[in-house]
């Protein structure tokens, strides 16, 4: 098998940090996406923020096309092709599976819509370790057989 470059999302949190430690032991290239850098040197960190965010979540709900967020209604925006169309399919059908009663979001499911969306909790470093200080995240698209909306949450500690 040969060395891949990968991308991991959340590399702050304790099981994201897992992940890219393990890639990076098994000498993969790592870019980490996340709010805050990743406390592994050995990865780069592409800071981003809720609106970026929500941004990449609403370009899988496009069928792969990235759309400029705006808050004028049927305001013109210009789009790109990011991601296959199938692909972005398929990631829309897992994030499905998040609102269900067996994912980590049952308490988003909204009655009458199928509901997709991402969970995340991150830890903050603290002396070489982790505070008991975290953000909660919730990324969520509806409907998800044709997201028409995304909505990004953040709760700190």
């Amino acid at each position: 098998m040969g060395l891949k470059r990968i991308v991991v999302t959340g590399g702050s949190g304790k099981l994201g940090g897992w992940v890219l430690n393990e890639l990076l032991d098994h000498g993969h290239e790592v870019l980490n996406i996340d709010a805050r850098p990743a406390a592994e040197p050995r990865c780069r960190t592409l800071i981003a923020d809720l609106t970026d965010a929500g941004q990449a979540y609403g370009a899988i709900g496009n069928g792969g096309r990235l759309v400029t967020p705006t808050f004028v209604k049927n305001g013109e925006t210009p789009s790109k092709a990011v991601l296959d169309p199938h692909v972005a399919q398929q990631i829309l059908a897992m994030l499905a599976t998040v609102v269900t009663p067996a994912g980590t979001a049952p308490q988003a499911a909204v009655l009458g819509y199928r509901v997709g969306g991402k969970t995340g909790t991150a830890r903050y470093a603290s002396g070489g370790g982790y505070s008991k200080i975290y953000d909660s995240l919730f990324i969520g698209l509806v409907p998800a057989s044709n997201p028409r909306l995304v909505m990004v949450i953040m709760v700190h500690d």
